[in-house]
């Protein structure tokens, strides 16, 4: 946690507050927004907490390191595989030399099925690939990054073999994700995990839609049972507690970054489902 910490601290004269700039696919825009990568860590090599705009799944090849994922660790050791959403933070502190195969798309370049199926949860897709299994993942990732898009129908090639693996790390996970969710319910949701740092609200997002707000609240609730305003005070203080846990920043500023309205605001969302204050929680997780 020290090491976070430090890390976070040092660059607190950034603007941007460094560890916490949003990591986009922007640079991938000519392309299809599906990205399958190898990369390779040190040990030692630090990547700091951060969040994306877009989805990602991480498989260790080889290696061990601590992984920091909305403010709690785990251990990663070959075979390890699990899924960022866009509302996902999560860091790495390589402990043995780290292969990883990474897969980075949008929620738009898959079917929508997919996304709708990992969207409502935040860092519970994961699961541990056997020596075969991975071997057989491993086997994809090569055949992906082979259609560089040189040979004809290279897209759609790449976006097939980014469903199969989402597919199978759905199968093999043991966390929480829906299935048959309505396209109204999905990009309401989508608009919150994309959105929730600005102030939208129940009534905005109801009108970039096309529905009237009683519509798309009760649809809301009856499909993921709870209802949209909790959904989004639960997706921003997942936000917060990340900040919270992994570094010094401020409470108000931490309130601000997670979309709150106002400070006093955020003190009463995070007593109200927390049981206790933002510093009570960040004593408590340090």
């Amino acid at each position: 946690m020290q090491k976070y910490a430090h890390q976070i601290r040092k660059s607190m004269n950034n603007p941007y507050y460094g560890n916490y700039r949003l990591v986009t696919l922007e640079r991938y825009s000519k392309s299809d927004s599906v990205i399958f990568s190898k990369r390779v860590f040190r040990a030692g090599h630090h990547i700091d907490v951060h969040w994306h705009d877009y989805n990602e799944i991480e498989i260790v090849l080889s290696g061990t390191a601590r992984h920091m994922s909305n403010g709690i660790e785990s251990l990663l050791a070959t075979g390890s595989a699990y899924l960022m959403s866009s509302c996902d933070f999560h860091g790495i502190d390589v402990i043995e030399e780290l292969t990883i195969l990474n897969l980075s798309f949008t929620s738009d370049s898959v079917d929508p099925i997919l996304t709708g199926s990992f969207g409502y949860g935040v860092g519970n897709i994961n699961c541990r690939f056997p020596g075969e299994r991975l071997g057989h993942i491993n086997d994809l990732f090569s055949r992906a990054i082979a259609e560089d898009g040189s040979r004809r129908f290279s897209g759609i090639m790449k976006r097939n073999l980014a469903e199969e693996l989402i597919v199978t790390l759905l199968r093999e996970s043991s966390g929480n994700f829906h299935d048959n969710i309505s396209p109204l319910v999905h990009r309401a949701v989508m608009t919150v995990n994309g959105s929730f740092r600005e102030p939208i609200t129940l009534a905005k997002v109801a009108d970039s839609l096309y529905v009237t707000p009683n519509h798309l609240g009760a649809k809301f609730r009856k499909t993921l049972g709870i209802s949209f305003n909790r959904y989004l005070n639960l997706t921003r203080l997942r936000c917060a507690c990340a900040m919270l846990t992994t570094s010094d920043m401020p409470i108000k500023e931490i309130s601000r970054e997670s979309g709150f309205e106002s400070s006093e605001y955020f003190l009463t969302v995070f007593r109200k489902y927390l049981g206790m204050t933002p510093s009570e929680w960040r004593q408590s997780h340090s």
